[in-house]
């Protein structure tokens, strides 16, 4: 059983070095980190050596601003499971509404927010520009809580 909870500081240089070495991940580095982990509206759940979920609460709402699972661990229902924790326990704090906004071409973020329950509410055009200087939109999705 993967145990999932909030990251402390002592965590930080594990996932620095776990995102870093993943070319599709953002770049959040240290200072990242601990200004979430230090900010009274951001809150990052980890699921120990499989992959990490950050959000930002404001009021009863909440945005995902990342969600990461290991490339190695993909694909095994790890990102259900972290997602379905947080929601979980957002709707323990009030949470009513959870937001995200994914690229169009990441099909398997997509397939994970749909069997969630996330619906498509909008789009920003060329919102992304991919490895090869694309344009692509952002789709934004919400889940009532």
């Amino acid at each position: 059983m993967q145990v999932i909870r909030e990251i402390c500081t002592d965590d930080i240089p594990q996932l620095v070095a776990l995102i870093s070495g993943d070319a599709s991940a953002h770049s959040w580095g240290q200072k990242d980190f601990e200004s979430a982990l230090n900010s009274e509206n951001q809150i990052c759940y980890l699921m120990e050596n499989t992959g990490f979920i950050l959000l930002q609460k404001v009021l009863d709402e909440a945005e995902i601003i990342m969600i990461w699972i290991s490339p190695t661990m993909r694909g095994m229902g790890h990102g259900v499971k972290l997602l379905e924790y947080a929601i979980n326990e957002l709707q323990k704090h009030g949470i009513k509404n959870l937001f995200l906004e994914v690229a169009e071409n990441n099909q398997n973020a997509i397939k994970l927010y749909q069997k969630s329950g996330f619906i498509e509410i909008g789009r920003r055009k060329d919102y992304y520009k991919t490895d090869d200087n694309c344009l692509i939109d952002a789709i934004t999705m919400n889940l009532n809580c």
